[in-house]
């Protein structure tokens, strides 16, 4: 993963819909990746709730974006 994709919070997680900044079902984006050395917790997140909060790679999982043609 990387800054500026997009993701949620694994079902069945220890952050899963635990509060507002661990919101279920709701998708976010990557806003900076941290260094190894922070205890796991590589990723801080932006969630379109409008809250923040960082998350290890297993607590993770890309969205699926649909592309349509153009035609």
């Amino acid at each position: 993963m990387k800054v500026s994709d997009r993701v949620r919070i694994k079902e069945g997680t220890l952050h899963y819909g635990y509060d507002n900044r661990n919101p279920a079902d709701v998708e976010g984006t990557i806003i900076d990746s941290f260094l190894p050395d922070s205890n796991g917790y590589k990723y801080r997140v932006q969630w379109d709730n409008n809250t923040e909060n960082t998350y290890r790679d297993s607590d993770l999982e890309l969205v699926k974006l649909e592309l349509f043609p153009i035609y």
